[in-house]
């Protein structure tokens, strides 16, 4: 009888320990599910700005450029801006933004927005890399941006 009351004083202890672990166990869940749900709202959050800081960027760049355009057929403005070492970062980055463009096209281009801030930045350095051309082979060049833009999306949408 004795060793059945020790057995099961024993039982008693075990399942103690195991409910002390299991809401050890509990706990330990809620706090990583806190933690995870805080997480989550912190991605959300991080993903909002960035979205908002790439949407300012771009619409800054579009108005940037299209001030550039506008002074790019003063040829002494052309070679203050563009200068040494500046012309070779600048048509390596629109290069680059010229590539990304194009690779972001969608098939059905009479769909999208031709008045986007995306499209108008592109277009901007389009005309600013043209008028440098344009003055760097002495020839006096400037287009106004609703000519270009209307030849631009003419010929975009003839090719389709």
């Amino acid at each position: 009888m004795e060793k059945k009351e020790e057995e099961i004083e024993q039982l008693k202890m075990d399942c103690e320990h195991f409910r002390a672990r299991l809401e050890a166990a509990q706990a330990d869940c809620m706090r990583e599910k806190k933690e995870k749900l805080d997480l989550r709202q912190h991605l959300r959050e991080a993903k909002q700005q960035l979205l908002q800081q790439a949407e300012y960027c771009t619409e800054m760049g579009a108005a940037v450029c299209t001030l550039l355009w506008g002074v790019s057929n003063n040829e002494e403005a052309v070679k203050t801006i563009l200068g040494g070492s500046k012309a070779a970062k600048f048509f390596t980055i629109t290069a680059q933004t010229m590539e990304s463009f194009v690779k972001s096209l969608s098939e059905d281009m009479k769909q999208q927005d031709l008045d986007s801030d995306e499209n108008q930045f592109v277009l901007a350095l389009a005309g600013i890399v043209t008028s440098k051309l344009m003055l760097s082979l002495k020839i006096a060049f400037h287009v106004h941006w609703e000519f270009l833009y209307c030849s631009l999306c003419t010929t975009t949408i003839a090719a389709f």
